[in-house]
């Protein structure tokens, strides 16, 4: 996976020359004709390092049809002097599919930062890994911030979780060790997340033997 990633850097280095930014076309952000355009390495290629769940290949049409707001928006997500909070609460939702919880951002942001970020991208599960590692995650939001949890920007909660987290790993001798994603792969086995509903499951039998498809 880390092998694929340096490739990866190789052909989008954006961290060391944002300028190149500006050299991407429409085709280079999605062509599913081809294997190495730019959400392809996002959400397929560098999936072991951290997993995306899009829903639908529309999220990426989207982009491809704003090429000028993704490169305002990759140019933040590589910016040195920009805070991690500052990189995720930049206006991603001006993509459509891009808001929300913002995993694609996360996960744009991790793939340039991995040594600072911990590819964790759900914020339900960052706060049940923080319960999980006994961290009163809202006494430091408040010590940190100055405000209570709840009131942070989505930014704001990932930055402190990645904090927590990182502060965390390195508390221990072995942890230390550790790449970023190997100990995310190490809380989601140890502490896994309880199974979260989905419309499959919810849905009724169509028949009393029920379906076996």
């Amino acid at each position: 996976a880390w092998r694929q990633h340096k490739e990866f850097l190789n052909l989008y280095p954006f961290r060391k020359h944002p300028e190149d930014i500006d050299l991407l076309t429409p085709d280079k952000i999605y062509n599913p004709g081809k294997e190495d355009y730019f959400v392809n390495w996002i959400e397929h290629k560098l999936r072991r390092l951290g997993a995306l769940r899009i829903g639908s290949a529309n999220v990426w049409e989207n982009a491809k049809n704003q090429t000028d707001k993704l490169k305002e928006l990759l140019k933040t997500a590589v910016n040195n002097s920009l805070l991690l909070s500052q990189k995720i609460d930049a206006h991603w939702e001006d993509i459509k599919g891009f808001g929300g919880d913002k995993h694609i951002a996360k996960k744009i942001v991790f793939v340039y930062y991995p040594e600072k970020v911990v590819p964790i991208f759900r914020t339900e599960d960052l706060e049940h890994f923080a319960n999980k590692l006994n961290v009163d995650f809202k006494k430091e939001a408040f010590e940190r911030y100055g405000k209570s949890y709840d009131a942070l920007s989505i930014g704001q909660q990932f930055e402190l979780f990645n904090n927590i987290f990182i502060q965390s790993k390195s508390k221990f001798e072995e942890f230390r060790k550790w790449d970023n994603s190997f100990f995310m792969r190490f809380l989601y086995e140890t502490f896994p997340p309880l199974s979260r509903p989905t419309e499959a499951r919810q849905i009724k039998p169509l028949h009393s033997l029920g379906i076996l498809f």
